[in-house]
């Protein structure tokens, strides 16, 4: 469905209706003189001790950045962001095996392998019994030391920014700033039997994941990671929030025909709410999503979400309100009213034939079983707003917030060994009792890392086949079972939506990908054989997918 531009800007006013529940606005009370408010405080310079603050302290302490559309511009106000506005995260995960046992299953020696393979006798050496290990707490002294966040939090925001005199320093001491590595492994090279494309698609992957870095720090028995997340557009926020969640509900219910690995599932918070909103569906309401930005990138104190404090500071609160409950909802209703991106139609012939080509291109790749043009009411999204797992390149943290100095210890909100720091983790231990044999090469080792009545997934060489228990599934990137409900874990992302995707470079939750062929190129997990299907186009027939898509643009850009 191609859009004008008169109707994508009328819908915006119902994305303003239909976010009004959410704030306490009424539909009435939603004027154009609120847009504007709202509009004002999107493109606000905000100053430390700002005169427009409510007895609160203005910028700060600390923040990514000092007004909304800073971060939020491409294609227009409200589009996405450049990778330098990236916000940065640091997780602590602990270092190594440090404080979590691990049972090793001895490789297969030639005999061992001979009688199994001859006659069926298999080496009782060669199993360990799998059970849950004792609870254990690590002390975390050093890491609250390193950043008082920590103190309930396994994964918090690293601002770019802060009052304290000491605060840069502090922040390049946990970023690590001379110690970056590369936190890849270099895919190996093609092997008979492998195509041009898939060759193709391995080269590709290995230019781009240079971009995804970690640090090497270290704050008593933890490690810190560091990881990014580039700036969304909110272009047609409105209209997502209002999807209902019966509609996410039976999306997550279809079957791909031809795709039986694609399973997206709802986002499903701790107070019952579908997650919609974020990187990892993790915020169920556009007034939620608004708010905490406000809170987490400004600095802003906000009703019902506290800025971040200084982490050397911990003891100084806020000292009152930034923003009122009012200013809020007129802020959201602004976001709210920004109208979706456009198809545009190309004025050559030649142009129109290409771009129709490669829409009908992404649909036979398979790229519609996730990025579905319509969902409910909203035409042209191009996403099922669904979490699906990505693979393990991809993967990241899930949860994260910032240092809250009205918090304590007892707030603490992640599992001891938090699944988004170590990996896929197992709902339930295996039964009491349970092997693992090794199948495979001379040389291959599989270790289980038992948590708090979990087992932690770690990679398998290649060539490797493990028998494992009821359960507990097997796949070339670890063991892991993935949950029916809940938060994302590590390896899940939401489908992000597609329109607009000229303007909203770059690409993929951390902006590693500054072209379609990257951001294709790092689609694992479910979206693996789309990309072998995309890679194993023609050079041609991937332009006009790429056209397509370059047809979706902001509305801005299309005015």
């Amino acid at each position: 469905m191609r859009l004008g531009i008169a109707p994508a800007y009328a819908v915006g006013w119902l994305g303003v209706l239909a976010v009004c529940g959410g704030t306490g606005l009424s539909a009435h009370a939603a004027t154009p003189e609120k847009v504007d408010e709202g509009r004002e405080l999107f493109h606000r310079e905000w100053v430390r001790n700002d005169d427009r603050a409510h007895g609160g302290d203005g910028l700060g302490p600390v923040y990514n950045d000092t007004s909304c559309v800073a971060c939020h511009n491409a294609g227009g106000a409200g589009g996405a962001g450049p990778a330098s506005k990236n916000v940065d995260i640091i997780t602590a995960t602990p270092n190594g095996n440090q404080g979590i046992p691990v049972v090793e299953l001895p490789q297969r020696s030639f005999l061992g392998r001979a009688l199994r393979e001859l006659v069926g006798l298999d080496d009782p050496s060669l199993t360990r019994p799998v059970g849950p290990a004792k609870p254990h707490k690590l002390d975390t002294r050093e890491l609250i030391k390193a950043h008082a966040g920590f103190r309930t939090a396994r994964s918090v925001v690293l601002h770019h920014f802060g009052d304290d005199p000491g605060y840069e320093q502090s922040r390049v001491e946990l970023l690590g700033m001379n110690q970056f590595v590369p936190n890849f492994e270099p895919p190996p090279g093609p092997t008979s039997g492998t195509t041009q494309a898939f060759a193709e698609l391995l080269r590709i992957k290995n230019q781009t994941q240079f971009k995804q870095f970690q640090t090497q720090g270290q704050a008593g028995p933890f490690a810190l990671l560091h990881s990014q997340r580039n700036a969304t557009a909110l272009f047609g926020a409105g209209l997502i929030d209002a999807i209902p969640a019966s509609v996410l509900e039976a999306a997550a219910k279809v079957k791909h025909e031809g795709y039986p690995e694609i399973a997206g599932r709802v986002s499903r918070q701790k107070d019952g709410r579908i997650g919609r909103f974020g990187w990892k569906a993790q915020t169920p309401s556009l007034d939620d999503f608004v708010l905490t930005a406000c809170a987490v990138e400004l600095g802003l104190e906000v009703p019902g979400h506290h800025q971040g404090g200084l982490p050397r500071k911990a003891e100084e609160k806020a000292k009152g309100l930034d923003l009122t409950g009012e200013e809020c909802a007129s802020l959201v209703a602004f976001v709210g009213s920004l109208p979706r991106p456009v198809e545009v139609a190309t004025r050559s012939a030649v142009q129109r034939d290409e771009v129709a080509g490669g829409k009908a291109l992404f649909a036979k790749v398979g790229c519609t079983a996730c990025h579905v043009a319509k969902l409910g009411d909203v035409e042209g999204i191009y996403s099922d707003l669904l979490l699906h797992d990505m693979g393990p390149e991809l993967g990241d943290v899930g949860q994260y917030g910032v240092f809250d100095p009205n918090s304590s210890e007892a707030d603490f909100v992640d599992p001891e060994s938090p699944e988004d720091a170590l990996g896929p983790v197992l709902e339930a231990a295996p039964p009491a009792g349970a092997t693992a044999p090794v199948e495979g090469p001379s040389g291959a080792i599989a270790e289980f890392a038992l948590a708090t009545n979990t087992v932690r997934a770690v990679p398998l060489p290649a060539g490797v086949a493990i028998a494992m228990p009821p359960g507990m599934v097997a796949s070339p990137t670890g063991i892991a079972k993935r949950p029916e409900t809940g938060p994302a874990t590590r390896q899940e992302w939401r489908t992000p939506a597609l329109w607009g995707f000229r303007d909203s470079g770059p690409y993929l939750h951390d902006g590693r990908a500054d072209t379609l062929e990257q951001a294709v190129a790092l689609h694992g997990g479910e979206g693996t054989a789309s990309a072998q299907k995309f890679f194993a186009l023609s050079a041609k027939e991937r332009r006009g997918v790429e056209s397509f898509l370059k047809s979706l643009v902001a509305p801005d850009a299309a005015r």
